[in-house]
């Protein structure tokens, strides 16, 4: 990778840096109950941090929304199952 490579990739618009995609959306691994109270306690605290500095700083406010829309999300593996139908069988 060369400088220029670097350079391009930190100047894509629409890619945030430092949003952690697993804080928000949830780990691609099961996590329990404890973990995920803790995870979803510190993404709070980092979106009102990202909403205070958004006040002032439209790349805040930006991260704010995308962090924020991450949340309502669901890691592909962890979606839920699709239930099954259990008719009276003749």
């Amino acid at each position: 990778m060369t400088d220029r490579d670097t350079e391009a990739d930190l100047l894509h618009p629409g890619l945030p840096i430092g949003i952690d995609l697993d804080l928000f959306r949830g780990p691609l691994h099961p996590e329990s109950d404890d973990e995920r109270a803790v995870r979803l306690a510190a993404a709070r605290d980092i979106l009102d941090e990202l909403h205070h500095a958004g006040r002032d700083d439209e790349i805040a406010a930006l991260d704010a929304r995308y962090a924020e829309a991450l949340t309502r999300t669901l890691p592909f593996q962890q979606r839920p199952r699709a239930r099954t139908w259990r008719g009276a069988v003749a």
